[in-house]
């Protein structure tokens, strides 16, 4: 059964004391609930769990979502512009088509996330964990640097000046995935010429 409009805000409100600490407040859980198309705009889930969440066209827009949990939630065509989700888990979330264009993003774990055709440009990528996402045509600003159809699988190998982060499929260093490691890596696969 969908939830309502009247429920989701009840949920939202009582969240929002839970957050400050004050009775009747109880954290969000809106794990595998069908979202989708609400309008969340400004709403304060910090905290919050939306794992397996159906947010696909969901105006999160000024939204808090800092810390919150948001592992493999669908959120096609969500828009996020300037929303706060610094230190929030996305960990194989879809987020293809979104527009997370000036949102904080800092911290958070987006390994393992779909982006494909996403909007990232301006947004805050601080520290952000990338690994094993699908960057292919996410729309990004001068500091990131794609290209298509490399190795084996075809797949997009993205670079992050501003982390100084290579992105290639689920390639995972322990020294850092850092342009110098991922020179070594290829020349190790390759030879020095590869």
């Amino acid at each position: 059964m969908e939830m309502t409009k009247e429920e989701l805000n009840d949920i939202i409100e009582r969240h929002g004391k839970w957050i400050y600490g004050e009775e009747g407040g109880v954290l969000a859980d809106l794990s595998g609930e069908d979202l989708s198309g609400a309008d969340l705009s400004g709403a304060n889930l910090k905290g919050a769990i939306l794992s397996g969440a159906d947010l696909s066209g969901v105006d999160l827009s000024g939204a808090d979502l800092s810390g919150a949990y948001l592992k493999k939630a669908n959120l096609i065509d969500a828009d996020l512009r300037l929303a706060n989700l610094s230190g929030a888990n996305l960990i194989g979330a879809n987020l293809s088509r979104a527009t997370i264009s000036r949102a904080n993003l800092s911290g958070a774990n987006l390994s393992d996330v779909y982006l494909r055709s996403a909007d990232l440009r301006e947004a805050d990528i601080n520290g952000v964990d990338l690994r094993g996402a699908d960057l292919f045509g996410v729309i990004i600003d001068k500091y990131m640097y794609q290209i298509t159809g490399c190795g084996s699988f075809n797949t997009t190998t993205t670079y992050d000046a501003v982390n100084n982060q290579v992105i290639w499929g689920c390639w995972i260093c322990d020294d850092g995935n850092t342009l110098e490691n991922f020179k070594k890596k290829i020349e190790d696969i390759y030879g020095e010429n590869g």
